[in-house]
């Protein structure tokens, strides 16, 4: 997610209450189905469904199967 959205570590401590390149908004526009699925890259706990995503988003990492 933070590739697609070009967030990288010169963000890092920013007040993301604040007007800045960077911030929390509200918005309109509905999300789609969201998901849920084992994480990936971990060792402990792999079977539990601890990793939530839009449905069918092409930003969310990982094989496709579990998007």
């Amino acid at each position: 997610m933070s590739k697609a959205l070009q967030v990288d570590l010169r963000q890092d401590g920013l007040d993301l209450c604040a007007v800045g390149p960077l911030w929390l908004a509200a918005t309109e526009q509905r999300t789609g189905t969201i998901g849920k699925s084992v994480r990936i890259g971990i060792t402990r706990d792999v079977h539990q469904l601890l990793r939530f995503c839009e449905r069918g988003n092409a930003h969310v990492s990982g094989p496709k199967r579990l998007r």
